[in-house]
């Protein structure tokens, strides 16, 4: 059997000390330090009986880590990833990939000439009820999504999921409706409607089909999947190039909004 994948922290806020959470319920990664120049570091370094370091330049030299998560600011990612390539650690990096895609390119370029893999931390990516979803979209049904994150309602991931503890629950709503011409979907019930026969209309009755998925926390499976990555047995489900996408849309919209014209979102090639 392997040992643990001696995993280091590179940012300890909330989603850093979230991935510590989750890292403890693992058998085969553990974590053996922590660098973050805020002063509540030094305490959860000390708590979490590892050692701690300001600068996570020193501690790459001096733990050698097998792999890293880097949990710090947005501005910080890419820069900060980068220096962890050159010394030839795998990253776990935190969404957003980056800030800018320019920079983003370069990390992509980076991790190409390494060798050396980066998975982003788009962690809903690892949830089953989104795996199973997926699956269900890419089998016949095809349509189109209108949401929006800036009205007062209850059809949000956060609401509805229950993956966060910190929101209400609203159980009973969707967030997402996906409809096309093979059938509709509701998330996160993930109900199924569709018709008993392909060619059926809208004066045959609609059936409904409750999907089933073994739950499981997200974040954890993301980590068990981030040491696999580490010890070169899978590639990393979201890439840096793949993450890039969100960051290329948002830049395409921005400059939509500002030029009042149609813009196409620039893709960055693995």
């Amino acid at each position: 059997m392997s040992s643990p994948l001696r995993i280091a922290l590179i940012g300890a806020g909330n989603m850093g000390q979230q991935h510590y959470r989750h890292l403890q319920s693992l058998t085969e990664a553990t974590l053996c330090a922590v660098a973050d120049p805020g002063p509540q570091a030094v305490g959860l370094a000390a708590e979490w009986g590892v050692a701690y370091f300001a600068d996570h330049r020193q501690m790459l030299e001096q733990v050698k880590p097998d792999a890293v998560i880097v949990a710090n600011p947005n501005t910080l990612h890419v820069s900060t990833a980068l220096d962890c390539l050159a010394v030839g650690v795998p990253v776990l990096l935190e969404k957003p990939v980056g800030v800018h895609l320019n920079e983003v390119r370069e990390l992509v370029g980076a991790s190409k000439a390494t060798g050396v893999p980066v998975l982003v931390g788009h962690h809903r990516r690892h949830n089953p009820l989104i795996v199973r979803a997926y699956e269900l979209v890419h089998s016949g049904a095809l349509g189109s999504l209108t949401g929006s994150d800036a009205v007062a309602a209850p059809w949000s991931w956060e609401l509805d999921c229950g993956e966060n503890p910190v929101y209400p629950r609203q159980a009973d709503q969707p967030c997402y409706l996906l409809a096309g011409t093979g059938g509709a979907l509701s998330i996160p019930q993930l109900k199924r409607w569709h018709y008993a026969d392909t060619d059926g209309g809208w004066h045959q009755p609609l059936l409904t089909v409750q999907e089933n998925f073994s739950a499981d926390e997200a974040l954890r499976l993301q980590l068990q999947h981030f040491v696999r990555v580490a010890r070169r047995e899978v590639e990393p489900l979201v890439s840096v190039a793949d993450a890039a996408r969100t960051l290329a849309l948002i830049e395409a919209i921005r400059e939509a909004a500002e030029t009042g014209r149609a813009c196409a979102p620039t893709l960055i090639e693995e």
